[in-house]
């Protein structure tokens, strides 16, 4: 006997289910496709708080580092100012810093030449180079032999690093980066090692990040 053919009403309702079942299929495959979505978020999210945490440790470890060598060498430890903003002025405008040698604020359009420089740069001009990301090491009333060591970090990044003679400064050695100092009142010769740790760790950081300047020859 031939089999049986389904009726209308039989094909209507197994079309029916496959369409139910279809659905089904649909909306497990979306709720796996979200879960796993929210789980890549969570091991995204888990991963740059973990970075933050680490990085946070590795700075404060670096900054007590820094902070016994400063004592060291006859220096303060790591000063850090507020902020006085990155506004362009026109010279001869001034501006009134929070710090000597200043570590931020208003200052003139272009910054100076990176390298060693045997003039005193203005103000206004140095702290543009802060905010580029480089770090100035500031001298006054020091040996020849202690210049000469200071100006060969320059040799270790000459487009990040910047050194100087500042007279009016309350420090026989000054280091700045963008907000943040470290003076020195009786320097030693381990006045260089600081000197060479503060640039490594702050040269690149300015506020307009990393931008390196053009060495003077």
């Amino acid at each position: 006997m031939a089999d049986k053919k389904p009726t209308k009403a039989e094909r209507r309702d197994e079309a029916k289910t496959r369409r139910i079942e279809e659905m089904r299929r649909r909306e497990r495959k979306a709720r796996t496709r979200k879960l796993v979505t929210s789980l890549i978020v969570l091991v995204v999210v888990a991963g740059a708080v973990v970075g933050i945490v680490l990085a946070s440790q590795n700075s404060k470890k670096d900054v007590k580092a820094l902070n016994v060598l400063a004592a060291q060498a006859g220096c303060t430890d790591i000063q850090t100012f507020k902020d006085q903003g990155q506004v362009h002025i026109n010279p001869p405008a001034t501006f009134n810093y929070n710090s000597k040698p200043p570590t931020s604020g208003s200052h003139y359009p272009s910054p100076d030449q990176t390298g060693v420089h045997t003039a005193q740069i203005q103000n206004e001009t140095q702290v543009h180079n802060l905010e580029h990301g480089h770090v100035i090491i500031h001298y006054n009333g020091l040996s020849d032999a202690l210049i000469t060591k200071l100006e060969g970090i320059v040799k270790t990044d000459p487009t990040r690093i910047v050194v100087e003679p500042y007279k009016d400064m309350p420090y026989k050695v000054a280091m700045t980066a963008w907000t943040t100092l470290i003076g020195c009142d009786n320097p030693n010769d381990k006045v260089v090692d600081l000197a060479v740790a503060f640039t490594k760790k702050y040269k690149g950081n300015g506020p307009e990040g990393d931008l390196p300047g053009t060495p003077r020859t």
